[in-house]
């Protein structure tokens, strides 16, 4: 996936105002089904550094804690690309989890 207009994604991803944080994607595989999918935090703000693109979260009290107590190791993005080239064009949410698709910087790091 290549990151080629990060101030277009981070207005996209943006518009809806907040985007949720969930645990092991449940607002993708456990909200389809009719189970909870609560929110663990809420990225508020993004802003490109020179090692990608970052978030700001606002963590609930229950997201806070199971970050603080090491209970997952990353961040997963759920986002929108291209089909062709793979170029991300939007942002949609993320998730915490012990096992993310992509290489990032862990939450503890």
């Amino acid at each position: 996936f290549t990151l080629k207009d990060a101030a277009a994604v981070i207005t996209a991803s943006m518009a809806a105002g907040k985007l949720p944080i969930d645990e092991n994607h449940s607002t993708d595989k456990a909200a389809p089904e009719g189970r909870p999918a609560p929110a663990r935090g809420w990225i508020v703000e993004m802003q490109l550094r020179d090692d990608g693109l970052w978030g700001r979260v606002d963590w609930t009290a229950t997201g806070k804690r199971l970050v603080e107590e090491h209970e997952y190791r990353g961040i997963s993005p759920v986002f929108v690309s291209e089909k062709a080239g793979g170029k991300v064009v939007k942002i949609l949410r993320a998730a915490l989890t012990n096992d993310p698709n992509l290489t990032l910087t862990t939450l503890h790091s």
